[in-house]
Formats: structure tokens, sequence, C-alpha cells
């Protein structure tokens, strides 16, 4: 698993300064027995001259991921995730 700097988004690893938008995604390994969540943040709002947050451009490779068929054939299912969104 990688770690983020609490204070960097997840997506585009640059920091979340104060005064932007941001949301926490919080994430439960069930792998990992009896261990508290982790936790990856994402700036919500687009860059300058960028069609998508790094929120949505994550969302969108997770949507594209669960929807994809694996070389099973089968798609793969991915844990639920809990979001908070902070203003």
């Amino acid at each position: 698993m990688i770690d983020y700097c609490a204070n960097q988004c997840a997506y585009c690893r640059s920091s979340i300064v104060s005064g932007q938008r941001w949301v926490r995604e919080k994430i439960y390994d069930p792998a990992l027995h009896g261990r508290e969540p982790s936790y990856h943040r994402y700036h919500i709002e687009p860059f300058a001259g960028e069609e998508g947050s790094c929120w949505e451009k994550h969302q969108m490779e997770q949507d594209i991921a669960r929807t994809t068929p694996t070389l099973t054939g089968r798609s793969e299912k991915l844990e639920t995730k809990h979001v908070l969104v902070f203003i």
C-alpha cells in the first residue's frame, strides 16, 4: 500500500493547500483484520485548463475498472468505500 501525506492529493500527488476544496475517501481493507481504515484525499475542484477534478478522474478510473472484464471474463468487484466531503 502506498502511504500519502495528509495534505497531498492521492491522484496528482500535489499539495492540498489551505482554502482548496477537497474530498477524503475512507478505505477499509478487509484483508487487514482489526486495522484502522486508511484515507486518501483528492482535489475536488479542477485545475485551470482541466476538464475534471482529481476526484472526478479517480472516480472515472474506478468505474472503468469496475466494468472492464478481466482475463477470466468476469468483472472485478471493488470494495465499498465511504466518502466524506470537506468544504
